[in-house]
């Protein structure tokens, strides 16, 4: 939102980070990272090297910390899917140590190229990995300008949801709010927005209102009334999680 401009440097002993913006949270379209933080960042560090010359610092890590396998890509304790990976440090007993759900192998029926369920196909599916990023995620590498292919649909629903949904994900709603009060307006356009996370391969996603259809998509609009209704949205697998929507006019 244009409120925040980031450095982080290290130099030797020196770590330093830069901040700059406004204390009461108003934006700027001057604050890019990298011309006034940045510039800022290396002459401080300039200045810290005359008062105070580099000491050699020692590689040597802590006797408290461990070296693990981590994902290249999500930078989790690697899972069998997981491309090589590399090392990390951790802290035992205190890292948090789930293991890395990005990577996870699915059956591809060959003839159609969609996802098979399990023991659908017996011997005659193929199996690949893919990666499983959630929606927004997704919507934010596409800002990006970065292409990531999702996992291909499913043939069907999958009687097991656990293990067509090995995360056990199901979706996450972000809007509306149990605990607001939405008003509605006279003349507004939009509407109230719906929107949710869907779970890596899981899209699209089904909106209701009450029992009443709304639409498809990770966001979508209600044209609402005043009351007290029950959200839900449901994914490609029928998972689905439900939220209270209270609506007030305005």
């Amino acid at each position: 939102g244009l409120k925040d401009a980031w450095a982080v440097g290290i130099m030797g002993q020196w770590l330093v980070g830069v901040w700059l913006g406004d204390f009461t949270g108003r934006a700027n379209t001057h604050l890019l990272g990298r011309e006034l933080a940045g510039p800022l960042l290396f002459d401080l560090l300039d200045a810290i090297a005359v008062e105070h010359p580099l000491v050699e610092v020692s590689n040597k890590p802590p006797p408290t910390l461990k070296r693990i396998d981590i994902c290249p890509i999500s930078g989790l304790p690697v899972s069998p899917w997981c491309p090589h990976g590399k090392q990390g440090w951790i802290i035992p007993g205190v890292s948090p140590l789930k293991t890395c759900t990005l990577h996870r192998q699915i059956e591809i029926n060959p003839a159609t190229g969609l996802r098979a369920c399990p023991n659908d196909m017996g011997n005659k599916s193929q199996t690949q990995v893919a990666e499983f990023w959630d929606s927004d995620e997704l919507v934010e590498f596409g800002a990006a300008g970065l292409k990531h292919q999702e996992p291909p649909a499913f043939e069907r629903a999958c009687a097991s949801q656990a293990i067509s949904n090995p995360a056990g994900n199901v979706p996450q709603i972000v809007k509306p709010k149990p605990t607001v009060s939405y008003p509605l307006r006279a003349g507004q356009e939009q509407g109230i927005e719906l929107s949710a996370i869907a779970a890596g391969g899981r899209q699209p996603l089904f909106w209701f209102v009450d029992d009443d259809y709304v639409g498809t998509g990770d966001t979508v609009f209600w044209h609402g009334r005043p009351g007290e209704f029950t959200v839900t949205v449901v994914d490609a697998q029928g998972e689905s999680t439900s939220t209270h929507l209270s609506v007030a006019l305005e």
